[in-house]
């Protein structure tokens, strides 16, 4: 018996720590599956993380260049505003600059027009002066020539006409004596028959 039981022992023995190392090895291999599924599980985790991260920096950055973009326009749109309203202003002035020489030409031409008119009814009055002032020299020249001739005749004794008749010839002659503050008047007021 003493020869079989340290057969059987060393057996046994050899067989527990095959168990041993069989479940160590196990154990091991258990932990290490664990641990690589842990390890891969937190590499999965950090990339996703990783992406999660990218992914917000990139809609942040999206969102910044958005927002400039709108600025952008924003102004663009502020500065073509202000050009449109400039340019409505300076079309409103030039209007009002347009209407104002308008006005200016029309009251010049008016003005023109007055001034030809008044000049031509200075012409017309002139000329009616002078003609007055030409029959009123005429008529004087025409009543001096008749008296003349009337006294001459006298003076000669050439007339044949009547003392009587001479007498209204000279009444005649006087139409310094008719109504009227100018010759002229004078002259036409002896024609009308007024004197």
């Amino acid at each position: 018996m003493t020869d079989k039981a340290p057969a059987k022992f060393s057996f046994q023995f050899i067989g527990k720590r095959l168990a041993q190392l069989a479940a160590a090895v196990a154990a091991v291999f258990v932990l290490y599956t664990e641990g690589a599924t842990a390890f891969l599980n937190t590499q999965e985790a950090i990339k996703a993380k990783a992406v999660a991260n990218n992914a917000a920096i990139r809609q942040k950055g999206e969102a910044m260049l958005a927002e400039q973009h709108a600025r952008v326009q924003l102004e663009i749109a502020r500065n073509a505003a202000e050009r449109q309203s400039a340019d409505a202003e300076k079309a409103e002035a030039e209007a009002r600059k347009a209407e104002s020489e308008t006005i200016i030409i029309a009251q010049k031409a008016r003005n023109a027009e007055l001034k030809t008119a008044s000049e031509a009814r200075a012409l017309k009055n002139e000329a009616d002066i002078r003609r007055s002032k030409a029959l009123t020299e005429l008529e004087v020249a025409r009543v001096a020539a008749r008296q003349f001739k009337a006294e001459a005749d006298i003076a000669e004794g050439k007339n044949s006409k009547t003392e009587n008749q001479q007498c209204l010839f000279l009444q005649e002659l006087r139409w310094p004596l008719c109504p009227g503050k100018t010759s002229y008047e004078k002259v036409n007021a002896r024609f009308e028959g007024r004197c």
